[in-house]
């Protein structure tokens, strides 16, 4: 699939040689594995957690005026849509 979009085109072309990755080593497609749902709930779990570290990595390393001057210069560029990075429970603002 292509889109004029090329930030979603890198995302596609990702998750594509992701899949392909997967093909290999696991013999099989998503469509055609055979996990229980219990086992696919638990993995995406699983995953969403690691995300949660990596973003608070992320976030540390941008710390104090370094994460308000990225912040200031994405929503120059049209992005931020206003989030408020600090307000999901369970973290302390920096």
């Amino acid at each position: 699939m292509k889109t004029k979009d090329p930030l979603v085109q890198k995302i596609i072309d990702r998750i594509a040689r992701r899949a392909d990755k997967g093909i290999k080593k696991y013999g099989n497609t998503m469509e055609t594995s055979t996990k229980p749902i219990k086992s696919w709930i638990t993995e995406a779990q699983e995953e969403l957690g690691d995300a949660i570290v990596y973003l608070e990595k992320v976030k540390k390393g941008l710390a104090g005026a370094k994460i308000e001057q990225h912040i200031n210069i994405v929503e120059d560029l049209g992005g931020g849509g206003g989030y408020d990075f600090n307000k999901w429970e369970g973290t302390d603002p920096d």
